[in-house]
């Protein structure tokens, strides 16, 4: 396994976070669930990846989604959004 230098730890870090960010504003992109799963690939790094080296903002990650779902926010989903842009018609 190699590993990564400071700065390209960071840069990961930043694509985590930017794509969490994109998630809790429930753009969710089509095929997407607001998880961790979708969260690692908008990052572009692997679900094992951001579960073992990038531990604390995964849980960053659920804790905010989970406080968003206690507060009775839901996603839509990207396939439901695409259906009511479509009924709207």
């Amino acid at each position: 396994m190699m590993r990564l230098s400071s700065d390209q730890r960071a840069a990961v870090e930043a694509r985590i976070r930017a794509a969490a960010q994109q998630l809790l504003a429930w753009e969710i992109p089509v095929g997407g669930r607001c998880d961790i799963t979708t969260l690692a690939r908008i990052a572009g790094i692997s679900r094992a990846a951001l579960c073992r080296t990038h531990r604390a903002l995964k849980d960053e990650f659920e804790d905010a989604i989970g406080q968003r779902r206690d507060a009775g926010e839901e996603p839509r989903s990207a396939r439901g959004a695409d259906r009511e842009a479509q009924t709207d018609r």
